[in-house]
């Protein structure tokens, strides 16, 4: 093995990659060969162990390449220092860093803990890095502010320039480069919901992939019930509704009525044999109706929160400068001048959705508050209320 001197250190100037099938890869249909190394082995299959099968399956590696499934790990100094887990099928050949280059991170370059190391991902890439020798995360360092090959290498002067060289390959592989067709109208957070909530970004199952959960009734304090009346359907045409629905901003002087407030409620947010108006994925209801009532007949001044099984208010905090700064920050955000008589608020208990949908489970809660949106718009506009969502 070569080696080589630089600032004083002595270091080993080779790097070698390994390929292994990765750990959390699908089951797939393997010769029973391959199948028997595999259960030998708990950590995968060497690329030795791969091409020994291949007497039985020619082409196998490429093929398990084209599913998504080959790890590569880059070994230098005789111990992993970084490997590159897949996805997906590998989008194209490594590319190559030239020399006297300026790399840059990616914007969209992320670091997490995964089974106790740091893996670096970027939302959309094919694959992800997990950094095995915590030394090599000074290179970030460098690519944050911009540096070339050779200046990564003194970012790390511990390690050899070929290893340095395969690291930023396996960065720029997976997207973890800055480049201009990774530019987008999404921010990264955005990119990132979005990748984890579509099929072909990543082999976690979407959809429901669990079980429905128990859904204990949440206890809070109730400071006072408020029932209410459960009243007639006002029939009106669908499509006059929706012709109707305008966000109103400017409300009136007279405080609403309890029964205006009942009706609404029922439209919107009541529940009857289990189920609700509106959507819900798996009808899970992950979101809690509250009410801060500012104005209302018969109704006093408070935080309330609606309880949908039973229609009734349950008071959880008095009115006071919580409520009332809460009520000025709604008008700022509305643009006017007045804070409204009422503002519905939805908060979101994951526990009882996340359980079933995993990680589709923000995106569903988005998507629900926008139907709940949708039923309290067109319930206002049918009940001749001024109402305007935010």
């Amino acid at each position: 093995m070569a080696s080589a001197v630089r600032d004083g250190l002595a270091m080993t100037s080779e790097a070698v990659l390994t390929y292994a099938i990765d750990a959390a890869a699908p089951a797939l249909d393997l010769p029973d060969a391959l199948r028997a190394a595999l259960a030998a082995d708990a950590h995968g299959s060497t690329l030795e162990v791969i091409l020994a099968a291949t007497v039985e399956a020619p082409g196998l590696f490429f093929q398990l390449d084209a599913a998504g499934v080959v790890a590569r790990t880059l070994h230098g100094q005789n111990r992993p220092l970084a490997t590159c887990r897949p996805e997906r099928a590998p989008e194209g050949p490594m590319p190559v860093v030239p020399s006297g280059q300026i790399l840059h991170l990616s914007d969209f370059a992320m670091a997490r803990r995964e089974d106790g190391r740091i893996a670096l991902e970027a939302p959309g890439a094919w694959a992800r890095v997990v950094v095995h020798d915590p030394s090599l995360l000074a290179v970030l360092g460098a690519l944050a502010s911009g540096c070339d090959l050779d200046a990564c290498c003194r970012a790390v002067p511990e390690h050899s320039a070929n290893a340095v060289g395969k690291l930023l390959q396996l960065f720029d592989w997976c997207n973890l480069l800055a480049h201009s067709e990774n530019a987008g109208v999404f921010a990264p957070h955005e990119r990132l919901m979005h990748t984890r909530t579509r099929l072909g970004y990543h082999r976690k199952p979407i959809g429901k992939t669990g079980q429905n959960p128990v859904q204990a009734e949440t206890s809070q304090p109730s400071l006072e019930m408020v029932a209410l009346p459960r009243l007639g359907n006002e029939e009106m045409p669908l499509d006059t509704v929706l012709r109707m629905r305008r966000s109103i901003r400017t409300h009136g002087a007279a405080p609403m009525r309890k029964e205006q407030l009942s009706r609404f409620l029922l439209r919107v947010l009541a529940e009857e044999n289990g189920r609700r108006s509106y959507p819900s994925g798996g009808g899970c209801y992950p979101l809690n109706g509250y009410l801060a009532i500012r104005s209302c007949q018969d109704v006093s001044a408070g935080l309330y929160r609606y309880l949908p099984e039973k229609h009734m208010l349950s008071k959880v905090a008095e009115d006071g400068p919580g409520l009332n700064q809460l009520m000025k920050d709604t008008a700022v955000a509305a643009a006017t001048t007045e804070p409204p008589q009422m503002l519905l608020i939805l908060s979101a208990d994951f526990t009882r959705i996340t359980p079933v949908y995993g990680d589709l489970s923000y995106s569903l809660v988005l998507k629900e508050a926008g139907a709940i949106m949708q039923s309290a718009a067109l319930a206002a506009a049918a009940g001749g209320l001024a109402a305007s969502p935010l």
